[in-house]
């Protein structure tokens, strides 16, 4: 079964055109997922949910969240 893909993926390489790149900011913009905006008051609302400490391995889910919220808003604004 890899193999099989492996030589499909080697077969299909050769239908591409040169002028085709996948390392442009267009493409790199393309593959960035989309940032929910949250309100304000959405915000401070998790944001005391948070504080609370009841729950907290939802805490840490969040945090990873916010990580990559920021490593998506920094590419995003490298990219501009």
């Amino acid at each position: 079964m890899i193999l099989n893909a492996l030589i499909l993926m080697v077969l299909l390489t050769g239908c591409a055109k040169e002028s085709i790149r996948y390392d442009t900011k267009e493409s790199t913009k393309a593959l960035l997922p989309q940032i929910v905006e949250y309100s304000r008051a959405k915000q401070v609302t998790g944001a005391k949910e948070i504080e609370s400490n009841l729950c907290p391995v939802l805490t840490d889910f969040t945090q990873d969240g916010s990580k990559l919220r920021d490593q998506i808003r920094l590419i995003k604004q490298e990219l501009k």
